[in-house]
């Protein structure tokens, strides 16, 4: 897997909401992350994951923050895209309409997320690094993917280059035996540069998932290749040629191979 520069970065798609803990009981059940965890309960897992707990149990709270600093933000972005969404460029508009729109109850969840979050300060989710490298340092699975992610993102800033080669080391060792997590990640990011991988190595990464959660799961790979096809659309970057498409081909082979070795060995 060599690097390579030429992918684009695509442009951020409008928000989304992922349902989670709703404040009126007549709002739909929430089905997203930490959705039937009350402001306390999300409060004990960042207070352990600073404190005593465990690799994993930092990872955990590090995603608690990570959920948070977005929290407060979705339902103001929510509101003003829906209000700005007829006078959008028509491709905006058609983005945003493929996945349903944007309906009051998204935004009534957004909000009810942003109300739980609120037990956080500023200086609280600023440290969300903190248990980041903990949970990494500590070995928790899938630590690497998230703190790379982070790091490349929010945590720019902040980023060692040495610390970020380890990681995109790390990234590509997963991703090469396999690892489902991993090539989840890979799958969805339209610009794999910051994780370390080329658009070649990112196209093998998703053509592996797809078939994996394919065979898991019959008739989820025409979906999920729909999903991330309407992302790809917003990318700037040429179409990989049929030179390009069969080299990944060849990749995806031997990574869905590694994840069937990982699968039979009890990984």
């Amino acid at each position: 897997m060599a690097a390579d520069t030429r992918a684009a970065r695509a442009p951020e798609p409008p928000p989304s909401v992922a349902p989670t803990a709703s404040a009126a009981s007549a709002q739909p059940a929430p089905t997203g992350p930490f959705a039937n965890e009350s402001s306390a309960e999300l409060l004990r897992k960042v207070q352990l994951g600073f404190g005593s707990g465990s690799a994993q149990e930092a990872q955990e709270a590090a995603s608690v923050l990570q959920f948070c600093a977005q929290a407060g933000k979705v339902a103001e972005s929510l509101h003003a895209a829906r209000d700005t969404l007829s006078i959008m460029p028509a491709a905006i508009r058609k983005f945003v309409n493929s996945f349903g729109g944007i309906s009051n109850e998204q935004i009534d969840r957004a909000q009810s997320d942003g109300r739980r979050c609120q037990v956080f300060d500023e200086a609280t989710l600023a440290r969300r690094g903190e248990l980041f490298q903990k949970a990494y340092e500590g070995g928790a699975p899938g630590a690497a993917m998230s703190y790379l992610i982070w790091l490349s993102h929010d945590g720019k800033a902040e980023a060692d280059p040495a610390v970020v080669d380890r990681l995109q080391a790390d990234v590509r060792q997963l991703a090469e035996r396999g690892d489902l997590g991993t090539l989840t990640a890979l799958a969805f990011s339209v610009d794999p540069r910051p994780l370390g991988m080329n658009r070649i190595e990112r196209e093998a990464c998703k053509q592996a998932w797809l078939r994996i959660v394919g065979d898991g799961n019959p008739g989820s790979a025409e979906s999920n290749g729909a999903l991330i096809a309407k992302l790809e659309r917003f990318s700037n970057a040429t179409p990989l040629t049929a030179e390009q498409l069969r080299e990944a081909q060849a990749l995806a082979d031997q990574l869905v191979d590694a994840h069937r070795r990982q699968r039979g060995n009890g990984g």
